[in-house]
């Protein structure tokens, strides 16, 4: 009976955040299914942070896709402390 009980409360976070700063910035619980898919969604921003999407040329990116990321300085000072 234990078994089936951790095994029903386990799950995995995926964090998503740039490694220059080692900060965080959004996070989305796996589920079992979405562990199956190739892609996995970034999540949705932690409490004080708002993200932006980027395109290659620095313009937001309103679309889905693939894209890399960006932070403002005031973020770049959160994560430095």
């Amino acid at each position: 009976m234990r078994g089936r009980i951790v095994h029903r409360r386990r799950w995995a976070l995926n964090y998503y955040g740039s490694t220059e700063v080692a900060a965080d910035v959004t996070a989305h619980r796996v589920s079992p299914a979405a562990a199956a898919n190739t892609a996995i969604t970034i999540g949705a921003p932690l409490a004080g942070v708002e993200p932006h999407i980027l395109d290659d040329a620095c313009a937001r990116y309103n679309r889905r896709g693939t894209a890399r990321s960006s932070f403002s300085a005031t973020q770049l000072s959160h994560a430095a402390t």
